[in-house]
Protein backbone atom coordinates (compact mmCIF):
# COMPACT_ATOMS: atom_id res chain seq x y z
CA UNK A 1 0.00 0.00 0.00
CA UNK A 2 1.23 3.50 -0.87
CA UNK A 3 1.95 6.01 1.89
CA UNK A 4 0.88 9.67 1.83
CA UNK A 5 3.91 11.91 1.89
CA UNK A 6 2.12 14.03 4.47
CA UNK A 7 2.21 11.11 6.92
CA UNK A 8 6.00 11.03 6.71
CA UNK A 9 6.06 14.78 7.31
CA UNK A 10 3.80 14.29 10.34
CA UNK A 11 6.05 11.61 11.82
CA UNK A 12 9.14 13.76 11.29
CA UNK A 13 7.43 16.80 12.79
CA UNK A 14 9.48 16.64 16.00
CA UNK A 15 12.57 17.43 13.88
CA UNK A 16 11.05 20.71 12.60
CA UNK A 17 11.36 19.86 8.90
CA UNK A 18 11.97 22.62 6.35
CA UNK A 19 9.79 21.87 3.32
CA UNK A 20 11.09 22.62 -0.18
CA UNK A 21 8.61 20.39 -1.97
CA UNK A 22 7.11 20.95 -5.41
CA UNK A 23 4.03 18.97 -4.23
CA UNK A 24 2.89 17.69 -0.86
CA UNK A 25 -0.11 15.68 -2.06
CA UNK A 26 1.74 12.76 -3.58
CA UNK A 27 1.61 9.16 -2.36
CA UNK A 28 4.81 7.12 -2.39
CA UNK A 29 5.48 3.41 -2.57
CA UNK A 30 7.89 3.51 0.34
CA UNK A 31 11.18 4.86 1.65
CA UNK A 32 14.81 4.02 0.81
CA UNK A 33 18.32 5.24 1.60
CA UNK A 34 19.92 7.21 -1.25
CA UNK A 35 22.10 4.75 -3.22
CA UNK A 36 25.68 5.67 -4.06
CA UNK A 37 25.18 5.01 -7.76
CA UNK A 38 22.31 7.49 -7.95
CA UNK A 39 19.84 5.04 -9.50
CA UNK A 40 16.44 5.79 -8.05
CA UNK A 41 12.75 4.93 -8.44
CA UNK A 42 10.61 8.13 -8.63
CA UNK A 43 7.82 6.42 -6.65
CA UNK A 44 9.92 6.31 -3.46
CA UNK A 45 11.20 8.86 -0.92
CA UNK A 46 14.95 8.77 -0.39
CA UNK A 47 16.96 9.62 2.73
CA UNK A 48 20.48 11.05 2.69
CA UNK A 49 23.00 12.86 4.87
CA UNK A 50 23.96 16.30 3.53
CA UNK A 51 27.27 16.13 1.69
CA UNK A 52 29.05 18.12 -1.01
CA UNK A 53 27.62 17.54 -4.46
CA UNK A 54 24.34 16.04 -3.20
CA UNK A 55 21.57 16.53 -5.74
CA UNK A 56 17.86 15.90 -5.54
CA UNK A 57 16.92 12.86 -7.66
CA UNK A 58 14.61 13.71 -10.55
CA UNK A 59 10.95 13.08 -9.65
CA UNK A 60 11.59 11.67 -6.18
CA UNK A 61 11.47 13.68 -2.94
CA UNK A 62 14.62 13.63 -0.84
CA UNK A 63 14.89 13.80 2.94
CA UNK A 64 18.17 15.48 3.91
CA UNK A 65 19.63 15.49 7.42
CA UNK A 66 21.99 18.42 8.05
CA UNK A 67 23.46 20.16 11.11
CA UNK A 68 21.02 22.31 13.10
CA UNK A 69 22.45 25.70 12.17
CA UNK A 70 23.52 24.95 8.60
CA UNK A 71 21.58 26.14 5.56
CA UNK A 72 21.74 23.80 2.54
CA UNK A 73 22.29 25.29 -0.92
CA UNK A 74 19.25 27.06 -2.43
CA UNK A 75 19.45 24.87 -5.54
CA UNK A 76 18.63 21.80 -3.44
CA UNK A 77 14.88 21.57 -4.24
CA UNK A 78 12.01 19.08 -3.89
CA UNK A 79 13.34 17.98 -0.55
CA UNK A 80 12.60 17.89 3.17
CA UNK A 81 15.47 19.29 5.19
CA UNK A 82 15.88 18.09 8.77
CA UNK A 83 18.00 20.44 10.86
CA UNK A 84 19.21 17.86 13.36
CA UNK A 85 22.31 16.15 14.62
CA UNK A 86 20.54 12.78 14.33
CA UNK A 87 22.03 10.86 11.37
CA UNK A 88 19.83 10.26 8.33
CA UNK A 89 20.16 6.48 8.84
CA UNK A 90 18.60 6.73 12.33
CA UNK A 91 15.67 8.82 11.06
CA UNK A 92 15.26 6.38 8.17
CA UNK A 93 15.00 3.42 10.54
CA UNK A 94 12.35 5.26 12.57
CA UNK A 95 10.31 5.91 9.42
CA UNK A 96 10.58 2.24 8.44
CA UNK A 97 8.30 1.51 11.38
CA UNK A 98 5.63 3.79 9.87
CA UNK A 99 6.08 2.21 6.45
CA UNK A 100 5.69 -1.32 7.82
CA UNK A 101 2.66 -0.33 9.90
CA UNK A 102 0.78 1.16 6.94
CA UNK A 103 1.75 -1.63 4.56
CA UNK A 104 0.67 -4.39 6.94
CA UNK A 105 -2.55 -2.50 7.68
CA UNK A 106 -3.32 -2.22 3.98
CA UNK A 107 -2.75 -5.95 3.45
CA UNK A 108 -4.88 -6.93 6.45
CA UNK A 109 -7.70 -4.62 5.39
CA UNK A 110 -7.78 -6.00 1.86
CA UNK A 111 -7.81 -9.55 3.22
CA UNK A 112 -10.65 -8.67 5.58
CA UNK A 113 -12.66 -7.20 2.71
CA UNK A 114 -12.05 -10.33 0.62
CA UNK A 115 -13.33 -12.48 3.49
CA UNK A 116 -16.28 -10.09 4.14
CA UNK A 117 -15.42 -9.96 7.83
CA UNK A 118 -17.45 -6.80 8.36
CA UNK A 119 -17.21 -3.24 9.64
CA UNK A 120 -16.12 -3.99 13.18
CA UNK A 121 -13.14 -6.00 11.90
CA UNK A 122 -12.00 -3.02 9.80
CA UNK A 123 -12.09 -0.84 12.91
CA UNK A 124 -10.22 -3.43 14.95
CA UNK A 125 -7.46 -3.45 12.33
CA UNK A 126 -7.37 0.34 11.94
CA UNK A 127 -7.27 1.63 15.50
CA UNK A 128 -3.50 1.25 15.81
CA UNK A 129 -2.94 3.18 12.56
CA UNK A 130 -4.97 6.24 13.58
CA UNK A 131 -4.37 6.07 17.33
CA UNK A 132 -7.73 7.73 18.06
CA UNK A 133 -11.15 6.41 19.10
CA UNK A 134 -13.49 5.98 16.12
CA UNK A 135 -17.24 5.31 16.21
CA UNK A 136 -19.58 4.41 13.36
CA UNK A 137 -23.14 5.36 14.19
CA UNK A 138 -26.50 5.53 12.50
CA UNK A 139 -28.41 8.77 12.21
CA UNK A 140 -30.38 7.70 15.29
CA UNK A 141 -27.06 7.93 17.19
CA UNK A 142 -26.71 4.25 17.87
CA UNK A 143 -23.19 2.78 17.72
CA UNK A 144 -22.81 -0.11 15.27
CA UNK A 145 -19.01 -0.39 15.50
CA UNK A 146 -16.17 1.33 17.36
CA UNK A 147 -12.47 1.11 18.26
CA UNK A 148 -12.89 -0.14 21.81
CA UNK A 149 -9.22 -0.13 22.86
CA UNK A 150 -8.94 3.64 23.30
CA UNK A 151 -10.18 5.31 26.43
CA UNK A 152 -11.46 8.86 26.22
CA UNK A 153 -12.44 11.62 28.61
CA UNK A 154 -14.70 13.22 26.02
CA UNK A 155 -18.33 12.71 27.20
CA UNK A 156 -19.69 12.24 23.66
CA UNK A 157 -17.31 9.44 22.82
CA UNK A 158 -17.64 7.92 26.27
CA UNK A 159 -21.39 7.53 25.72
CA UNK A 160 -20.96 6.16 22.22
CA UNK A 161 -18.35 3.64 23.32
CA UNK A 162 -19.72 2.69 26.74
CA UNK A 163 -23.49 3.03 26.32
CA UNK A 164 -23.75 2.38 22.61
CA UNK A 165 -26.06 5.36 22.09
CA UNK A 166 -26.30 9.04 22.98
CA UNK A 167 -28.40 10.36 25.85
CA UNK A 168 -30.60 13.38 25.24
CA UNK A 169 -28.22 15.80 27.01
CA UNK A 170 -25.34 14.88 24.72
CA UNK A 171 -27.64 14.94 21.71
CA UNK A 172 -28.50 18.54 22.61
CA UNK A 173 -24.82 19.45 23.00
CA UNK A 174 -24.06 18.11 19.53
CA UNK A 175 -26.90 20.21 18.15
CA UNK A 176 -25.45 23.30 19.85
CA UNK A 177 -22.03 22.53 18.37
CA UNK A 178 -23.51 22.46 14.88
CA UNK A 179 -23.00 18.78 14.13
CA UNK A 180 -26.08 18.70 11.93
CA UNK A 181 -25.28 21.43 9.41
CA UNK A 182 -25.97 20.42 5.81
CA UNK A 183 -22.43 21.40 4.81
CA UNK A 184 -21.10 18.52 6.91
CA UNK A 185 -23.10 15.92 5.03
CA UNK A 186 -21.32 15.95 1.70
CA UNK A 187 -19.54 12.62 2.05
CA UNK A 188 -16.22 14.39 2.69
CA UNK A 189 -14.40 14.35 6.03
CA UNK A 190 -15.14 17.50 8.03
CA UNK A 191 -13.10 18.73 10.99
CA UNK A 192 -15.30 19.97 13.84
CA UNK A 193 -13.62 22.74 15.82
CA UNK A 194 -13.55 22.18 19.58
CA UNK A 195 -16.17 23.87 21.71
CA UNK A 196 -15.28 25.00 24.32
CA UNK A 197 -11.65 25.72 23.33
CA UNK A 198 -9.18 23.12 24.49
CA UNK A 199 -11.43 20.15 23.80
CA UNK A 200 -10.16 17.80 21.13
CA UNK A 201 -11.24 18.25 17.54
CA UNK A 202 -13.59 15.72 15.94
CA UNK A 203 -13.50 14.44 12.37
CA UNK A 204 -16.97 13.76 11.01
CA UNK A 205 -17.74 11.94 7.77
CA UNK A 206 -21.21 11.22 6.42
CA UNK A 207 -21.85 8.04 4.44
CA UNK A 208 -24.55 8.79 1.90
CA UNK A 209 -27.14 6.71 0.08
CA UNK A 210 -29.42 8.27 -2.53
CA UNK A 211 -28.53 11.78 -1.28
CA UNK A 212 -29.49 10.90 2.28
CA UNK A 213 -27.18 10.48 5.29
CA UNK A 214 -27.35 6.90 6.56
CA UNK A 215 -24.21 6.59 8.70
CA UNK A 216 -21.86 8.97 10.50
CA UNK A 217 -18.20 8.15 11.16
CA UNK A 218 -16.69 10.14 14.04
CA UNK A 219 -13.04 10.17 15.08
CA UNK A 220 -11.96 12.04 18.21
CA UNK A 221 -8.48 13.42 17.54
CA UNK A 222 -7.26 13.11 21.12
CA UNK A 223 -4.04 11.08 20.74
CA UNK A 224 -3.07 11.94 17.15
CA UNK A 225 -3.86 15.53 16.13
CA UNK A 226 -5.56 16.48 12.88
CA UNK A 227 -3.12 16.88 10.02
CA UNK A 228 -3.13 16.67 6.23
CA UNK A 229 -1.49 13.25 6.41
CA UNK A 230 -4.05 11.91 8.86
CA UNK A 231 -6.86 13.22 6.66
CA UNK A 232 -5.41 11.54 3.58
CA UNK A 233 -5.03 8.15 5.26
CA UNK A 234 -8.44 8.54 6.90
CA UNK A 235 -9.92 9.05 3.44
CA UNK A 236 -8.62 5.61 2.43
CA UNK A 237 -10.16 4.14 5.55
CA UNK A 238 -13.54 5.75 4.79
CA UNK A 239 -13.54 4.25 1.29
CA UNK A 240 -12.96 0.81 2.79
CA UNK A 241 -15.86 1.35 5.20
CA UNK A 242 -18.14 2.39 2.37
CA UNK A 243 -17.54 -1.03 0.83
CA UNK A 244 -19.67 -2.45 3.65
CA UNK A 245 -21.87 0.47 4.67
CA UNK A 246 -23.41 1.53 1.37
CA UNK A 247 -24.74 -1.94 0.39
CA UNK A 248 -26.17 -2.23 3.92
CA UNK A 249 -27.84 1.15 3.47
CA UNK A 250 -29.23 0.11 0.08
CA UNK A 251 -30.85 -2.97 1.63
CA UNK A 252 -31.96 -1.00 4.69
CA UNK A 253 -30.59 -3.66 7.05
CA UNK A 254 -28.90 -1.37 9.56
CA UNK A 255 -31.65 1.24 9.37
CA UNK A 256 -34.33 -1.34 10.05
CA UNK A 257 -32.43 -2.66 13.04
CA UNK A 258 -31.82 0.83 14.37
CA UNK A 259 -35.51 1.67 14.17
CA UNK A 260 -36.13 -1.48 16.21
CA UNK A 261 -33.61 -0.23 18.77
CA UNK A 262 -35.38 3.12 18.83
CA UNK A 263 -38.69 1.39 19.59
CA UNK A 264 -37.03 -0.61 22.39
CA UNK A 265 -35.53 2.61 23.79
CA UNK A 266 -39.04 4.03 24.06
CA UNK A 267 -40.45 0.86 25.60
CA UNK A 268 -37.68 0.73 28.21
CA UNK A 269 -37.91 4.46 28.96
CA UNK A 270 -34.49 5.58 27.70
CA UNK A 271 -36.22 7.93 25.27
CA UNK A 272 -39.24 9.24 27.15
CA UNK A 273 -40.17 12.90 26.72
CA UNK A 274 -42.18 14.16 23.72
CA UNK A 275 -39.21 16.24 22.61
CA UNK A 276 -36.80 13.32 22.74
CA UNK A 277 -39.13 11.09 20.79
CA UNK A 278 -39.84 13.78 18.20
CA UNK A 279 -36.14 14.52 17.62
CA UNK A 280 -35.10 10.89 17.33
CA UNK A 281 -38.01 9.98 15.07
CA UNK A 282 -37.04 12.63 12.49
CA UNK A 283 -34.48 10.30 10.92
CA UNK A 284 -37.06 7.58 10.28
CA UNK A 285 -40.02 7.39 7.91
CA UNK A 286 -43.38 8.40 9.46
CA UNK A 287 -44.56 5.61 11.73
CA UNK A 288 -47.38 4.94 14.19
CA UNK A 289 -49.49 7.75 12.78
CA UNK A 290 -52.60 5.57 12.52
CA UNK A 291 -54.35 3.47 15.14
CA UNK A 292 -52.41 0.38 16.23
CA UNK A 293 -52.32 -2.14 19.05
CA UNK A 294 -49.27 -3.74 20.62
CA UNK A 295 -49.33 -7.50 20.22
CA UNK A 296 -46.88 -9.58 22.28
CA UNK A 297 -46.44 -13.17 21.13
CA UNK A 298 -45.04 -15.70 23.60
CA UNK A 299 -43.83 -19.16 22.55
CA UNK A 300 -43.25 -22.18 24.73
CA UNK A 301 -39.58 -22.25 23.71
CA UNK A 302 -37.35 -19.20 24.13
CA UNK A 303 -34.20 -20.56 22.46
CA UNK A 304 -32.52 -18.28 19.93
CA UNK A 305 -32.89 -20.79 17.11
CA UNK A 306 -36.60 -21.34 17.83
CA UNK A 307 -37.37 -17.61 18.05
CA UNK A 308 -35.50 -16.92 14.80
CA UNK A 309 -37.66 -19.54 13.14
CA UNK A 310 -40.80 -18.03 14.72
CA UNK A 311 -39.82 -14.57 13.45
CA UNK A 312 -39.49 -15.97 9.93
CA UNK A 313 -42.89 -17.63 10.17
CA UNK A 314 -44.55 -14.45 11.44
CA UNK A 315 -42.91 -12.45 8.65
CA UNK A 316 -44.48 -14.84 6.16
CA UNK A 317 -47.88 -14.66 7.84
CA UNK A 318 -47.79 -10.86 8.29
CA UNK A 319 -45.43 -9.52 5.58
CA UNK A 320 -46.48 -5.88 6.15
CA UNK A 321 -46.16 -5.92 9.96
CA UNK A 322 -42.82 -5.26 11.68
CA UNK A 323 -41.58 -7.93 14.11
CA UNK A 324 -39.24 -6.98 16.96
CA UNK A 325 -37.71 -9.54 19.30
CA UNK A 326 -37.41 -8.28 22.88
CA UNK A 327 -36.74 -10.33 26.02
CA UNK A 328 -38.02 -13.56 24.50
CA UNK A 329 -41.24 -12.02 23.18
CA UNK A 330 -42.05 -11.02 19.61
CA UNK A 331 -43.60 -7.55 19.35
CA UNK A 332 -46.05 -6.74 16.57
CA UNK A 333 -47.62 -3.36 15.89
CA UNK A 334 -50.36 -3.98 13.31
CA UNK A 335 -52.27 -1.14 11.70
CA UNK A 336 -55.86 -1.84 12.76
CA UNK A 337 -57.54 1.36 11.60
CA UNK A 338 -60.30 -0.44 9.68
CA UNK A 339 -62.58 -3.11 11.24
CA UNK A 340 -62.06 -5.44 8.27
CA UNK A 341 -58.27 -5.24 8.60
CA UNK A 342 -58.50 -5.82 12.36
CA UNK A 343 -60.74 -8.85 11.97
CA UNK A 344 -58.48 -10.39 9.33
CA UNK A 345 -55.37 -9.81 11.47
CA UNK A 346 -56.78 -11.43 14.60
CA UNK A 347 -58.25 -14.39 12.70
CA UNK A 348 -54.87 -14.99 11.06
CA UNK A 349 -53.04 -14.51 14.37
CA UNK A 350 -55.32 -17.00 16.14
CA UNK A 351 -54.62 -19.60 13.46
CA UNK A 352 -50.87 -19.02 13.83
CA UNK A 353 -50.98 -19.24 17.63
CA UNK A 354 -52.85 -22.53 17.51
CA UNK A 355 -50.32 -24.09 15.13
CA UNK A 356 -47.30 -22.71 17.02
CA UNK A 357 -48.68 -23.46 20.53
CA UNK A 358 -48.14 -19.78 21.31
CA UNK A 359 -50.05 -17.04 23.14
CA UNK A 360 -50.58 -13.31 22.59
CA UNK A 361 -51.34 -10.30 24.77
CA UNK A 362 -53.15 -7.39 23.11
CA UNK A 363 -53.17 -3.76 24.25
CA UNK A 364 -55.95 -1.24 23.88
CA UNK A 365 -55.92 0.82 20.64
CA UNK A 366 -53.33 3.60 20.59
CA UNK A 367 -51.94 6.24 18.25
CA UNK A 368 -48.44 7.72 18.12
CA UNK A 369 -45.00 6.90 19.50
CA UNK A 370 -45.79 8.63 22.79
CA UNK A 371 -48.34 5.90 23.53
CA UNK A 372 -45.94 3.08 22.69
CA UNK A 373 -44.57 2.39 26.16
CA UNK A 374 -48.01 2.28 27.81
CA UNK A 375 -49.33 0.13 24.97
CA UNK A 376 -46.49 -2.35 25.49
CA UNK A 377 -47.16 -2.45 29.23
CA UNK A 378 -50.83 -3.18 28.63
CA UNK A 379 -50.05 -6.05 26.25
CA UNK A 380 -47.54 -7.50 28.73
CA UNK A 381 -50.08 -7.27 31.56
CA UNK A 382 -52.74 -8.98 29.43
CA UNK A 383 -50.35 -11.76 28.45
CA UNK A 384 -49.06 -12.32 31.99
CA UNK A 385 -52.48 -12.20 33.67
CA UNK A 386 -54.17 -14.20 30.94
CA UNK A 387 -51.67 -17.05 31.23
CA UNK A 388 -51.92 -16.95 35.02
CA UNK A 389 -55.71 -17.25 34.87
CA UNK A 390 -55.65 -19.72 31.99
CA UNK A 391 -57.52 -22.45 33.87
CA UNK A 392 -60.49 -20.20 34.54
CA UNK A 393 -60.97 -17.85 37.43
CA UNK A 394 -63.43 -18.08 40.28
CA UNK A 395 -65.53 -15.19 38.97
CA UNK A 396 -66.16 -16.99 35.71
CA UNK A 397 -66.98 -20.26 37.46
CA UNK A 398 -69.59 -18.58 39.68
CA UNK A 399 -71.23 -17.16 36.55
CA UNK A 400 -71.32 -20.60 34.98
CA UNK A 401 -68.75 -19.73 32.30
CA UNK A 402 -66.94 -22.91 31.27
CA UNK A 403 -63.17 -22.80 31.15
CA UNK A 404 -61.70 -23.08 27.66
CA UNK A 405 -58.26 -22.84 26.13
CA UNK A 406 -57.47 -19.26 25.14
CA UNK A 407 -54.67 -18.09 22.89
CA UNK A 408 -55.32 -14.32 22.79
CA UNK A 409 -55.62 -12.21 25.92
CA UNK A 410 -56.96 -8.68 25.53
CA UNK A 411 -56.08 -5.95 28.00
CA UNK A 412 -59.74 -4.92 27.88
CA UNK A 413 -60.64 -8.22 29.59
CA UNK A 414 -57.86 -8.09 32.18
CA UNK A 415 -57.84 -4.37 32.95
CA UNK A 416 -59.50 -4.88 36.34
CA UNK A 417 -56.89 -7.43 37.43
CA UNK A 418 -54.13 -5.08 36.35
CA UNK A 419 -55.64 -2.35 38.49
CA UNK A 420 -55.96 -4.66 41.50
CA UNK A 421 -52.25 -5.47 41.19
CA UNK A 422 -51.45 -1.76 41.23
CA UNK A 423 -50.22 -1.64 37.63
CA UNK A 424 -52.56 1.18 36.62
CA UNK A 425 -51.36 4.74 37.16
CA UNK A 426 -53.45 6.49 34.51
CA UNK A 427 -57.20 7.04 34.60
CA UNK A 428 -57.70 6.23 30.94
CA UNK A 429 -61.18 7.18 29.78
CA UNK A 430 -61.80 9.19 32.95
CA UNK A 431 -58.88 11.46 32.05
CA UNK A 432 -60.53 11.98 28.66
CA UNK A 433 -63.83 12.85 30.35
CA UNK A 434 -62.10 15.30 32.71
CA UNK A 435 -60.36 16.98 29.79
CA UNK A 436 -63.65 17.29 27.94
CA UNK A 437 -65.27 18.86 31.01
CA UNK A 438 -62.52 21.48 31.23
CA UNK A 439 -62.74 22.34 27.54
CA UNK A 440 -66.56 22.42 27.28
CA UNK A 441 -67.63 23.45 30.79
CA UNK A 442 -69.56 20.21 31.36
CA UNK A 443 -69.80 18.00 34.45
CA UNK A 444 -69.71 14.52 32.90
CA UNK A 445 -67.04 13.20 35.29
CA UNK A 446 -69.29 13.78 38.30
CA UNK A 447 -72.51 12.73 36.51
CA UNK A 448 -71.05 9.36 35.50
CA UNK A 449 -69.74 8.67 39.01
CA UNK A 450 -73.08 9.45 40.66
CA UNK A 451 -74.97 7.37 38.09
CA UNK A 452 -72.69 4.32 38.60
CA UNK A 453 -72.49 4.70 42.36
CA UNK A 454 -76.32 4.74 42.64
CA UNK A 455 -76.58 1.51 40.64
CA UNK A 456 -77.71 3.32 37.45
CA UNK A 457 -80.92 4.62 39.06
CA UNK A 458 -82.07 7.62 37.03
CA UNK A 459 -84.39 8.78 39.82
CA UNK A 460 -81.83 8.66 42.66
CA UNK A 461 -79.17 10.23 40.42
CA UNK A 462 -81.53 13.08 39.51
CA UNK A 463 -82.06 13.86 43.21
CA UNK A 464 -78.32 14.00 43.98
CA UNK A 465 -77.45 15.92 40.81
CA UNK A 466 -80.36 18.35 41.22
CA UNK A 467 -81.60 17.82 37.69
CA UNK A 468 -84.63 16.33 35.96
CA UNK A 469 -84.71 12.55 35.52
CA UNK A 470 -84.91 12.96 31.72
CA UNK A 471 -81.73 15.03 31.80
CA UNK A 472 -79.93 12.20 33.61
CA UNK A 473 -81.12 9.74 30.95
CA UNK A 474 -79.90 12.11 28.20
CA UNK A 475 -76.49 12.70 29.78
CA UNK A 476 -75.90 9.00 30.53
CA UNK A 477 -76.64 8.12 26.90
CA UNK A 478 -74.44 10.95 25.61
CA UNK A 479 -71.50 9.93 27.84
CA UNK A 480 -71.79 6.33 26.61
CA UNK A 481 -71.80 7.38 22.96
CA UNK A 482 -69.05 10.01 23.21
CA UNK A 483 -66.53 7.88 25.12
CA UNK A 484 -67.40 4.42 23.82
CA UNK A 485 -68.75 3.03 27.12
CA UNK A 486 -71.16 0.12 27.48
CA UNK A 487 -72.74 0.83 30.85
CA UNK A 488 -74.79 -2.39 30.64
CA UNK A 489 -71.52 -4.40 30.86
CA UNK A 490 -70.83 -5.23 34.55
CA UNK A 491 -67.11 -5.66 33.92
CA UNK A 492 -66.88 -2.23 32.35
CA UNK A 493 -68.83 -0.66 35.22
CA UNK A 494 -66.46 -2.32 37.70
CA UNK A 495 -63.44 -0.97 35.83
CA UNK A 496 -64.88 2.53 35.84
CA UNK A 497 -65.57 2.46 39.58
CA UNK A 498 -62.04 1.20 40.24
CA UNK A 499 -60.69 4.03 38.10
CA UNK A 500 -62.63 6.52 40.19
CA UNK A 501 -61.07 5.03 43.35
CA UNK A 502 -57.66 5.24 41.70
CA UNK A 503 -58.41 8.90 40.98
CA UNK A 504 -59.06 9.42 44.70
CA UNK A 505 -55.64 7.96 45.53
CA UNK A 506 -53.92 10.13 42.94
CA UNK A 507 -55.59 13.24 44.39
CA UNK A 508 -54.38 12.27 47.87
CA UNK A 509 -50.82 11.73 46.60
CA UNK A 510 -50.87 15.11 44.89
Amino acid sequence: MDIPLEMLIDYMGYLNPELRLTSRDMWVSGIKMMPDDGRIDPDFVYFAQLRPGLETPVGAPLVVACPKFYSPPEELLNCIILHTDIPATVVFNEMLGLQNLIRSWGQEVELSITKSEGVQRLLDLSGRVFGNPIAIITTSFKTIAATWEYETEDPVFWELLELGYLTQDTFNKLQERGYFGSEHFTGESYVMDPNPPGVHKTMLTAVMHEEAVVFLVLMLCSNTPVSRGLLQLYGVFIEKLRHYLQPAAAKGDYLRNQFDYFIIDIIEGRVATPREIAERSLVFPPAYTTEYQTVLVSHESSSVMFLDHAMSNLSAVFPSVRQILHEGLIILHPDLASPARSEHFFNTLLAYLGGAHAYAGISSPAIGLLSLRESYRQALDALTLGRRLQRGNLSEKMLGISSKQKRIFSFHDYHVYSMLLGNETELGVLDSIRKYDLEHNTDYYRILFVFLNLERSFTKSATVLHMHRNNVIYHAKRISEMFGLDLDDPNQRLRLMLLYRLGDLKNIEQ
